[in-house]
């Protein structure tokens, strides 16, 4: 009886472990990408990673057949198309990162006269679409037109109205979204008898970039001496950024700000030879909603003057967004 009992027992056994493998296989032929979807979910809801110019795009309602992004409002078959591809059936899964042909795709911009990109740019608008199958062999005929989602469509139908063709919101679905990676300049104003300041947007991470042309009747060295930031529209001490002085040694001890040795174009807490930092620029740099007080002198500035009139001076003031 004992045996008998044994006997079950590696029977049972054996036929729980049959079917543990079973489903380990079952399962692993669907972890790549998202579990396949009975029948055709409705498209929805394109999101878009921020904070990059290669971001990754994902979307409810399963997989899908076309993704393209138009520089632009709106999705539209012509030369601002700058991503297009299109899988046999609907093979793309998200998440698809911007750029990318992933396999068993084809990239197709090229029907439509785009110009594909590499990466997007910064302060430029894009959107976002995703078609089902079964739609794109009709709506690809209608180069030049905008692409729209519409509740009211019927799923299997278009309506074209001008420049117009609409789509059932359950098999297409779009996203408008800005890349706005870096801060951005407003409200500049340059004042100062050494020259004029002029500082323009980021075009990477090190921030703005500052530039300045030289005035002053007899200066002609278009270096200067001394440059900071100060938080507000004008110079106070208690809120100084960055400060950036040159420095010389001479056998009385150091002296500052009495030699031209900076030159444009420079980067907020930019370190340069022969010049002493007094104050670094904090880390995170200059924030959205503020406003600052950027100031040059040269070696010929007096070190306390800080109006517009004074000699071999120049500041601007700015508000960050």
């Amino acid at each position: 009886m004992l045996n008998i009992k044994k006997e079950r027992v590696k029977i049972s056994a054996l036929i729980l472990l049959s079917a543990l493998i079973f489903t380990f296989i079952s399962c692993s032929d669907n972890d790549n990408g998202l579990a396949p979807y009975t029948g055709s979910p409705k498209l929805s809801t394109v999101k878009v990673e921020e904070g990059t110019f290669m971001p990754k795009i994902t979307w409810l309602g399963g997989y899908a057949s076309v993704i393209g992004a138009n520089i632009g409002e709106h999705a539209i078959l012509d030369t601002s198309i700058v991503w297009l591809i299109k899988s046999n059936g609907n093979d793309l899964k998200f998440p698809l990162q911007f750029g990318a042909v992933p396999s068993g795709a084809q990239n197709i911009i090229g029907e439509v006269n785009g110009k594909a990109k590499s990466q997007l740019n910064e302060d430029n608008t894009y959107t976002y679409w995703v078609v089902k199958d079964y739609m794109w062999d009709q709506i690809s005929k209608y180069k030049g037109k905008i692409l729209a989602a519409a509740p009211s469509t019927q799923k299997e139908m278009i309506a074209v109205d001008g420049d117009t063709v609409r789509l059932s919101s359950e098999i297409f679905t779009v996203a408008t979204q800005r890349i706005d990676r870096f801060i951005n300049i407003t409200s500049v104003s340059t004042f100062g008898r050494l020259g004029q300041i002029e500082i323009t947007n980021p075009v990477d991470t090190l921030g703005p970039i500052i530039r300045w042309s030289i005035s002053q009747s007899g200066v002609t060295d278009s270096k200067i001496s001394a440059i900071g930031i100060t938080n507000g529209q004008q110079y106070i001490a208690t809120e100084v950024l960055w400060e950036a002085w040159s420095e010389q040694t001479i056998s009385e001890g150091n002296v500052y700000g009495k030699k031209n040795v900076i030159t444009a174009p420079v980067h907020p807490g930019d370190k340069f030879d022969g010049v002493k930092t007094f104050y670094e620029m904090p880390a995170e740099g200059l924030q959205r909603g503020n406003n600052y007080y950027l100031w040059i002198a040269n070696e010929n500035w007096d070190g306390k003057g800080r109006t517009r009139v004074t000699n071999y001076y120049a500041y601007v003031t700015f508000k960050v967004m």
